[in-house]
């Protein structure tokens, strides 16, 4: 009897150990999963903080791709004309 009750009690200490494993586990990945977003979220604050500081400080003075190419293409444009008209 007293065998019994010591194989029962064993069992169930077990389960409790596999499960408290798991919870471990759990907690574990949930813990890296908000690291990471946490790394996420600062790299885009500092990049967004560092773009703040350039727009308020004026330090941004370079245009767009799609502005700077149409500012080429005027250019270009002007220049064909004018040499155009020379001829």
């Amino acid at each position: 009897m007293i065998q019994k009750n010591m194989a029962s009690e064993n069992r169930n200490l077990r389960g409790k150990i596999h499960e408290l494993e798991q919870l471990v586990q759990d907690l574990r990945s949930k813990v890296t999963e908000a690291e990471e977003t946490s790394k996420d979220k600062d790299k885009q604050l500092a990049s967004l903080s560092m773009y703040r500081y350039k727009i308020v400080h004026g330090l941004i003075e370079q245009e767009c791709k799609v502005c700077l190419k149409r500012a080429k293409d005027e250019a270009d444009r002007k220049h064909t004309a004018e040499i155009l008209c020379k001829l």
